[in-house]
């Protein structure tokens, strides 16, 4: 083991009052024991706070962190500026961890040398599932990765951008541009872990299932149904979609291919959602939006593949009403 070196948690806290104890003990009990437990309370208004103040009590690892600004990136960022271990691992205070992932974790960087490394996960459907499901990610477990090769597998979908499911160098974490992105609750851990994967020298990967991942019904990923809440994600979206195409220009070149078949298929995931949706104005705004995808994302596009092909002709040439449209994404996207 390689104990001497100290490995800061961060998760950020926000009416988990239920769940908060079960999260932090999972990694307090870890059999690698040089810990540091940040938890970043922000804004609760039910007994979290007094929680983790109480798990702060029985643990000097522990650490309270209170934030006066809500949101889980302005939470993360001010853990990651406290934070003082040469490692840093996320974790979400619903979710919990499996006996022996910062071991193996630390382990991995230290025999590859490398900078992050990704493990994968396991969904539950309930809080207190016994019999996990390991997603089964495409790891490619012996390798190390450039950061330009890493981009490309994660926009290809052989593993994902969760930064729950990574370990990292604190070093990483000097430059300002290394945060998430205030003020957007929609894919602030893509942009934070393509900057993360874009810093780094390589990349590893552990195939084994270490993170238990819970979604609450009340959770921000279970409100993201409402009228309201597509309208934000339209917004968030676009931003989102801009600096990261932005920032594969100027860093990844070669990889505009891989980032621009990415957003193909993820825009036939937003049709499908908006399509369930049934609201006229949102889904109005939403074709707009894809239009304009489109025809900045087409002639980077691998018209080879044709999946994407059928993907840009559907969207557009409009040949069928949306929900038609993503009834066939859906056949077409099983085969992904």
């Amino acid at each position: 083991m390689y104990n001497e070196k100290m490995v800061s948690f961060i998760i950020p806290v926000h009416n988990v009052e239920q769940y908060v104890e079960r999260c932090v003990r999972s990694i307090a009990d870890q059999d690698y024991k040089a810990l540091e437990i940040l938890l970043v309370e922000n804004g609760s208004s039910d007994g979290s706070l007094a929680a983790c103040e109480r798990l702060a009590r029985e643990d000097a690892r522990i650490k309270v962190i209170q934030s006066v600004v809500t949101g889980v990136s302005i939470a993360r960022n001010l853990g990651i500026e406290r934070a003082s271990g040469d490692y840093l691992m996320f974790a979400d205070a619903d979710d919990w961890l499996a006996q022996g992932a910062v071991a193996d974790a630390v382990s991995r960087l230290e025999k590859s040398a490398a900078d992050v490394a990704f493990f994968d996960y396991f969904n539950s459907l309930e809080k207190t599932d016994s019999s996990p499901r390991p997603v089964h990610l495409a790891f490619p477990s012996n390798q190390l990765l450039d950061s330009a090769t890493a981009l490309t597998w994660m926009l290809e979908g052989r593993f994902y951008w969760n930064v729950w499911q990574t370990i990292s160098k604190r070093e990483l974490f000097a430059s300002s541009s290394i945060r998430f992105p205030k003020g957007i609750y929609v894919g602030e851990d893509l942009y934070f872990t393509y900057h993360l994967i874009g810093a780094a020298r390589q990349i590893a990967f552990l195939d084994k299932a270490y993170y238990g991942y819970f979604q609450r019904p009340d959770s921000m990923m279970g409100k993201a149904r409402t009228v309201e809440a597509m309208d934000k994600r339209l917004c968030d979206t676009w931003d989102m979609q801009q600096k990261l195409w932005n920032y594969t220009v100027e860093r990844f070149p070669m990889q505009l291919n891989a980032y621009a078949a990415f957003s193909a298929r993820s825009a036939f995931v937003d049709l499908i959602s908006i399509g369930l949706l049934n609201n006229k104005l949102i889904n109005n705004k939403w074709r707009v939006f894809l239009e304009e995808k489109f025809v900045q994302y087409k002639d980077s596009l691998n018209y080879r593949d044709l999946k994407n092909r059928i993907r840009i002709i559907l969207v557009q040439f409009k040949l069928l009403h949306i929900r038609i449209c993503a009834v066939l994404a859906a056949k077409c996207m099983r085969g992904h």
